[in-house]
């Protein structure tokens, strides 16, 4: 354990190009999801503004846990991790904003470098870079954003008014959807050069892809239900299903026998 805090300490950084490129595209989804949200009736500066920034803070702090979720893995299995922006997936998501009017909310994630370090996987199993690694980082980020909004759903059933915590659980559940998308970038055809998560997942793990997807299935509609009707009892079975989720996860980190 107190090997692992160290490496924490050592390699869990975000560089200055992490943080502008999260900050970007916090700032490009922020645009997108606020597409309808500058006044009602008439057009309103200081309402679209003050949504705009409220939704930029917001994903960066969802984005920055998420990719947090990624490192802290990535680390324990041997590797260190680097964010990159999709710059295309950005511009797509602004075409298809502007095409749609703000209906169609297209958030298309970064893609993750898994980097092979020498001194922490040193003594694993399997050393070198292991394909199965790639598919357990990468599920790191959508189970962060299942906990997220684990966490605010009861906080919205007790007080529906809270617009912002209907924006922290909007966003975490569009992210972990285009987080679970199998869509490959151009790098991500190749082995450890990345694509989206559920790229990752779907070509390093397709038993785990499929749960992951099922998974997330279930829990939007229970999630749904218990905001809709205002009800915990659909929230206590979601709040079961991300156990089962933890367990596979820590299964597949080998924390659990």
């Amino acid at each position: 354990m107190r090997n692992l805090i160290h490496n924490i300490k050592i390699y869990f950084s975000f560089s200055r190009k992490e943080q502008f490129q999260l900050l970007m595209a916090a700032f490009v989804f922020g645009f997108i999801l606020t597409f309808r949200q500058w006044g009602d009736k008439e057009f309103s500066f200081k309402t679209g503004f003050t949504n705009f920034i409220s939704a930029i803070i917001i994903i960066f702090i969802s984005m920055y846990l998420y990719v947090s979720a990624q490192k802290l893995t990535a680390i324990y299995l041997g590797y260190t991790v680097k964010y990159e922006v999709w710059i295309n997936g950005l511009l797509i998501g602004l075409l298809i904003a502007f095409m749609s009017y703000g209906w169609i909310p297209v958030l298309f994630t970064g893609t993750l470098l898994l980097i092979h370090s020498e001194r922490l996987r040193l003594g694993k199993h399997r050393y070198g870079l292991n394909i199965r690694d790639q598919a357990v980082v990468s599920i790191a980020g959508p189970c962060l954003n299942l906990l997220i909004i684990l966490i605010f759903v009861p906080i919205l059933i007790s007080n529906p008014e809270l617009i912002i915590v209907k924006s922290i659980i909007k966003f975490n559940f569009i992210f972990a959807f285009f987080s679970l998308l199998p869509i490959p970038t151009i790098k991500g055809t190749k082995l450890g050069n990345g694509g989206t998560p559920g790229f990752n997942i779907l070509f390093y793990a397709k038993g785990l892809f499929v749960f992951s997807v099922l998974v997330f299935i279930v829990y939007f509609l229970l999630m749904q239900i218990s905001i809709q009707s205002k009800l915990l009892i659909p929230w206590i079975f979601a709040f079961i299903i991300s156990g089962l989720l933890t367990y596979v996860f820590f299964k597949a980190l080998n924390l659990i026998e």
